[in-house]
């Protein structure tokens, strides 16, 4: 989902934003953002213009109001529930992306692998939950 800081969403707003004319700096992984204007029907004409490492940097330029930036419900959910970002636009898109556990096979049977194991699934699960209205509105490009 698009976020910015809540001072930037007037001038988003103003811009209308996501048409082509703003000149909004649009943060983050390039491919998510095209998989984001196609399915909203509109061309992506731009590169992003700051792109860091880790998403969750991709959100800190968000909130010191130098761009949008798209992020995952599920990794940067605090963000609005904080108010310290506000949704830059209504459309969110699922980009299909999945998160694995891996380990050598030699070790499946080790206990703090299983422990280790049964406690990132609880927390997945709590994420999920928290973030169900956000899931639940996400549109998944075919």
């Amino acid at each position: 989902m698009p976020l910015c800081a809540p001072a930037l969403l007037a001038e988003v707003r103003e811009s209308h934003w996501p048409g082509e004319q703003s000149q909004i700096p649009l943060l983050g992984r390039p491919d998510w953002w095209e998989i984001w204007f196609n399915v909203l029907g509109l061309e992506h004409a731009r590169e992003s213009q700051f792109r860091f490492a880790d998403e969750y940097l991709d959100a800190e330029a968000a909130i010191a109001g130098n761009g949008i930036t798209l992020a995952s419900p599920l990794l940067c959910r605090r963000e609005p529930e904080t108010g310290r970002l506000v949704p830059a636009h209504s459309l969110v898109v699922a980009t299909g992306r999945s998160f694995w556990l891996t380990y050598p096979p030699s070790r499946r049977g080790a206990e703090k692998i299983a422990r280790f194991a049964e406690w990132i699934l609880r927390e997945a699960e709590d994420e999920r939950e928290a973030s169900k209205n956000w899931i639940e509105a996400a549109n998944v490009p075919a």
